[in-house]
């Protein structure tokens, strides 16, 4: 059967308000993500999180000054999580990921101490293709501090995509001793031979 009907959201209020629709069907949306802004970021979960910037309208006027995050570029759709290092020292991964729908394909991440407070990091697009990573290595970021990430499309781009965050704590520092079963002062814990090996 041929039909004129459009269905969407009828509203101009709504954030997703849609001009061609012409039978409301219920969908209208009148407040973005809880985590638009900084006050309101939620907990970053390990592991892969699928996330949706669609209706992130809200703008703190953040901008990046630094390499790969666009010089003088605000943001603009963001989204705001928190996470918590661990108490040792440990290396920290968060990248975003194409989810196959090819819209949030540009991001920006900002790694902040505190709302309001100055980036200490960020990155434009050290993932694949234009979108962002951060991996810190052992030991750079402190242990046991909660900061705060936004992820951002770069110039209002929105929709989905994943985002992975991985903790590998603790770190493995190397051993330092004698690696020699037949000396006297052999280390069975050292995994780095120090030369100190006596006989």
């Amino acid at each position: 059967c041929e039909s004129d009907s459009i269905f969407g959201c009828t509203d101009p209020a709504a954030l997703n308000y849609n001009a061609f629709a012409n039978v409301d069907d219920g969908s209208c949306l009148y407040t973005g993500p809880e985590n638009d802004l900084c006050s309101g970021a939620i907990p970053l979960l390990e592991g892969t999180t699928l996330i949706d910037n669609t209706f992130a309208v809200e703008n703190e006027g953040i901008f990046g000054e630094c390499w790969n995050f666009g010089s003088g570029e605000g943001e603009q759709t963001s989204l705001w999580f928190t996470f918590t290092t661990p108490s040792l020292p440990s290396q920290i991964q968060i990248e975003a990921i194409s989810d196959g729908s090819f819209t949030l394909t540009d991001t920006q991440f900002g790694l902040f101490e505190e709302c309001g407070g100055e980036m200490i990091y960020c990155d434009g697009n050290s993932g694949e293709g234009l979108l962002s990573a951060f991996e810190f290595e052992c030991g750079e970021l402190d242990t046991n501090v909660t900061y705060i990430l936004m992820v951002d499309g770069w110039n209002g781009d929105a929709g989905t995509c994943f985002l992975n965050y991985s903790v590998t704590s603790p770190c493995d520092f190397p051993v330092y001793g004698c690696t020699a079963p037949v000396a006297n002062n052999y280390n069975p814990d050292a995994t780095e031979d120090a030369g100190s090996c006596t006989y």
